[in-house]
């Protein structure tokens, strides 16, 4: 196999160890002024430790009622570990909810906050660094703040929100108890495991690994020292056989395969992750007192550098490109290919130092190929209907409304028999269920609205909500319902399992998902300027039927370079002349945004300017901006609207992509 790239990933991307103040559970109620009495969480540690353990999930079960008992989290992460560990699928789903239920405690007692404490430094490895500072940020916070922000995080995880089954939450733990289970070298990581267990939670199984001892062989050290024995055996002194595994993913990075090396620090100290093969090197070896039992004179270290890369090097990658650049510059000085002449045994002590250095830098500083997400799970490679969403804050009679337009492509994203490429198929009798699914500020659901659509229809849904004052979350899923008769052919291999749906008509169904934390509704203060939300798309096709939409246009997030941009504004509150009219002016800018989402001030912007006379304080029309002369790409489309009687300007934005 030809490797196309490679990479040495430091023990920088690994998460702090679990902080000295973060107590194990038991630990913390040991520290209570009062013995806890024996509740049913211990009740059915007892009957698992006695291999009851169906019998244990049987009474966290009936302890655990959603709507009297107070939320446990012990039990909660006690049931789903005992689950999974138990292989008990028939009870994952019942376990994705009793997570949340656990998270859901208005207050925590000291004795219950061990779990989320834990909890949360189990998350921080999973995390972007920018991210990770911010959720370890929450150390200082309250119990009750940390399973809030934790429920919000499983939640925004789940690949099917409209089911009780969370299939990440359950990976999750399938990795964490796997890992405990086999990499155990040492306890001091999140999961409670080494290093290697970190790695494996994060990115789940390598696809290829290696793993042994380092250190010369006999042969290789009769070739590199042919003629002094005692040197020899200076070498063997010098070099403690460090244990060492590699770790290969090939889709961390689309530039090239990743690695990762865990092996003993400095020849025999903690078995870890480690930046590069220099990191491995017994301490001992690099003294410069070494220099004198080496026919080179230079440290020993120089020579186990040699051959631990060699070692390594039929693992690929840069292990081989640098072994053979290190062994084409000894056999300069070896009886291999002694091109110097001379007493010349080895190279220089500076020459070998430049290539350690640059080798060490390179593995530290820039490293290539980094996977590029802090973790990945087997979800996020399976294909997605394409949604788009769009939530508009309106007015309606001057009351605070949400509108939730959901639009989706009724197709199927499946690999072609090459397993290279991938296709865009219309399955015969498809159609599609979105479904909104609405929570309150501590994230337990109040309620969730489905509707099922026909591509005739447009492929599009409409939610309209009141808008409380209250904080909300809302999330939306997109499912293709196909054929019974289609499905069951196995016209097309999905490669997902079964999943049943609620009417039974479906067979499969491949959900997309979207988020969303409304802004504050609109103010209905009559005395002061208000606008709508922008909402963008294209004008409606001919042909099709727009009395089901609210706004005059079709809505997208992604428009073609040929069409028109559509954008919808409303304005309200509109100070009135003598004559009853109000005046206003409405200017557009269209933003080309950098990969990064700056603006790029080197483009300029498209830019539209109206001013318009009411009949009233209230006025909605759709606007029109064409962009065909622009580059592919992303967008930002900005209106402020000033009121010219008044005086009161708002401003409001929204993003899109060009394509074409």
């Amino acid at each position: 196999m030809r490797f196309v790239g490679c990479l040495m990933v430091g023990a920088a991307l690994l998460s702090p160890v679990t902080p000295a103040y973060l107590l194990s559970q038991e630990s913390v109620e040991s520290t209570l002024p009062e013995v806890q009495e024996r509740g049913p969480y211990h009740q059915g540690m007892d009957l698992k430790s006695d291999g009851e353990w169906e019998g244990a999930l049987k009474l966290w079960e009936e302890a655990s009622d959603f709507f009297t008992a107070p939320p446990d989290p012990r039990i909660a992460f006690a049931y789903l570990e005992t689950a999974i560990e138990n292989g008990n699928e028939e009870r994952y789903g019942l376990a994705s909810e009793m997570l949340l239920w656990g998270l859901s405690g208005p207050e925590y007692p000291p004795h219950l906050s061990g779990p989320i404490l834990q909890e949360l430094e189990r998350i921080l490895p999973l995390m972007e660094d920018e991210d990770a500072e911010q959720w370890a940020a929450l150390r200082d916070s309250s119990t009750q703040k940390i399973a809030r922000e934790l429920k919000h995080f499983w939640i925004e995880e789940d690949p099917s929100p409209a089911s009780v089954l969370n299939e990440r939450l359950i990976e999750h733990w399938q990795r964490v108890l796997y890992a405990r289970s086999q990499f155990t070298y040492s306890l001091d990581s999140p999961y409670g495991t080494d290093d290697r267990g970190v790695i494996w939670v994060k990115y789940g199984p390598p696809g290829r690994e290696k793993s042994g001892m380092l250190g010369a062989s006999e042969t290789e050290l009769k070739i590199r020292i042919p003629l002094d024995a005692q040197a020899r055996e200076a070498i063997r002194r010098y070099d403690t056989n460090p244990q060492y595994e590699v770790w290969v993913y090939d889709d961390l990075n689309n530039q090239g395969f990743t690695y990762f090396l865990f092996g003993n620090e400095g020849g025999q100290g903690r078995f870890r992750l480690v930046d590069g093969v220099r990191d491995l090197i017994p301490l001992s070896s690099r003294s410069q007192g070494t220099s004198r039992y080496t026919p080179g004179g230079v440290p020993a270290a120089y020579y186990l550098e040699l051959f631990y890369y060699e070692t390594l090097s039929d693992v690929g990658g840069f292990f081989g490109r640098r072994f053979a650049e290190l062994d084409e510059l000894w056999n300069r000085y070896t009886s291999r290919t002694n091109r110097e002449g001379g007493n010349l045994v080895s190279p220089s002590e500076n020459t070998l130092r430049s290539y350690s250095q640059r080798y060490q830098l390179r593995d530290r500083a820039d490293p290539e190929n980094p996977p590029l997400d802090a973790s990945l799970s087997s979800f996020d490679s399976r294909a997605q209907d394409e949604m788009v969403t769009q939530m508009v804050r309106l007015l309606r009679d001057n009351e605070p409304r949400l509108f939730i337009l959901v639009a989706s492509a009724s197709r199927l994203d499946v690999p072609d028999r090459s397993g290279l490429r991938r296709q865009r198929i219309v399955a015969p009798g498809s159609g599609l269920r979105h479904t909104l699914i609405v929570r309150d500020e501590d994230f337990s659901e109040v309620g969730r609205l489905t509707e099922r659509i026909s591509s005739e229809e447009g492929d599009l849904s409409i939610f309209q909500l009141r808008h409380p004052r209250l904080p909300m979350h809302l999330t939306i899923t997109g499912e293709t319902l196909l054929d019974e008769d289609y499905a069951a052919a196995g016209s097309v291999d999905l490669g997902f399992g079964e999943q049943g749906g609620a009417e039974g008509e479906e067979n499969r169904a491949l959900p997309a998902r979207a988020h969303i934390e409304p802004l504050p509704p609109l103010s209905t203060d009559t005395a002061h300027l208000e606008v709508s939300d922008l909402t963008l798309g294209v004008r409606i096709p001919e042909g099709m039927d727009g009395s089901r939409l609210p706004f005059p246009l079709l809505p997208a997030s992604r428009i073609w370079w040929i069409d028109s941009l559509r954008v919808y504004l409303e304005v309200y509150h509109l100070a009135l002349d003598g004559a009853g009219a109000g005046r206003f002016r409405a200017d557009f800018t269209v933003e080309a945004l950098r990969n990064d989402g700056s603006v790029d001030e080197s483009r300029s912007p498209v830019t539209l300017s109206v001013q318009l006379e009411t009949e009233g304080p209230m006025f909605g029309a759709p606007f029109d901006i064409a962009l065909r002369d622009q580059e592919l790409g992303h967008y930002r489309v900005n209106v402020t609207v000033t009121d010219l009687i008044r005086g009161e300007t708002l401003s409001r934005s929204a993003t899109l992509e060009l394509i074409g």
